[in-house]
Formats: structure tokens, sequence, C-alpha cells
């Protein structure tokens, strides 16, 4: 028997209400004016890590990106402290958890929660991170940033060369 067959027959426990998201986003920068309003600074779900030169490297060598992020959720019917978890999944499925903490859900209905801060992320290759925003271990949502190496070769000026 199914849980929602068990809530339908009075047994088992009835779901606990879920927050709702409102917003989960990674930008450059986040402003938090003197009434608590937020501006969002050039949205980020892409970097392109460029190196030119004679020779650059033909695999991109690792670098870190600074970038900010904000999480929202409004509590809807939600009105205890639950687990916040932000969760970094890299291209070949390496996790690195970087948000873990409690958030509690008062006031009133339409109230709520942001989180909101800036990091530091060493990046060793390119491709897909994912970025798992979840609730008491229950993903709910998963933000992409896609991670670019981009390879000029620009050879050096050559002495004598004819100029047009």
């Amino acid at each position: 028997m199914s849980t929602r067959e068990l809530n339908r027959e009075g047994g088992g426990n009835p779901p606990r209400p879920t927050p709702y998201l409102t917003a989960a986003l990674l930008c450059e920068r986040i402003l938090v004016e003197k009434d608590n309003v937020k501006s969002i600074i050039r949205i980020v779900d892409k970097i392109t890590h460029t190196v030119e030169g004679p020779d650059p490297p033909h695999v991109m060598e690792p670098f870190t990106h600074t970038l900010s992020m904000l999480v929202a959720f409004r509590r809807g019917e939600t009105v205890e402290s639950r687990q916040l978890g932000v969760v970094i999944v890299g291209p070949t499925g390496n996790r690195t958890d970087i948000v873990g903490s409690p958030v509690n859900f008062e006031g009133e209905p339409g109230s709520g929660i942001d989180v909101l801060g800036q990091f530091t992320m060493n990046i060793e290759q390119a491709g897909i991170y994912w970025f798992e925003i979840s609730i008491d271990g229950q993903i709910i949502t998963r933000i992409p940033l896609r991670v670019v190496y981009e390879r000029i070769v620009k050879l050096p000026a050559t002495p004598g060369a004819a100029e047009g």
C-alpha cells in the first residue's frame, strides 16, 4: 500500500507541508538595501575561462571563481525548522556540500527566508556543475553552471613583418 493510500485511509502520517521555492540563482553580486529589498546583479549560468598565448594548455588548468547565490523560500503552510542543503555536483559526479543549516519558517503564510552569500569556487575542469538545493534531504531544484574552456593561440608579432 502506498503512502498516499495509507494517508487517505487514515493510516500513516500526513505529509509535511513543503515551503515554496521563489528563487534560486547564481549571480555576480547581490545588493541588499536598507529596506531589505535585494537587487540581483549579473545572473551567471556560464563561465568562460579563456587562456591565450603562443602555446596555451590543451587541457584547462584549475582556477577559482567568486560567485553569489540567492535561494528564497516562502513558507506556505510550513511552520517549523527545516534543514536547507546546497551541494555542488561536478562534471564527474563529485559532490561538495557548501550549505547545510537549519532554517526557520515563521510568521505569516506569505513570509519566508532568503539565504544569500558569496563563495569562491574551485573549478578543476570544464563541464556542467549542478547546484542541488534541498529541504530535509529532498531536492527541490537544481541550478546549472556551465564552465567552458577557451584556448586561443596568439603568436607573438614578428619584427619587420609587412605593415599594411
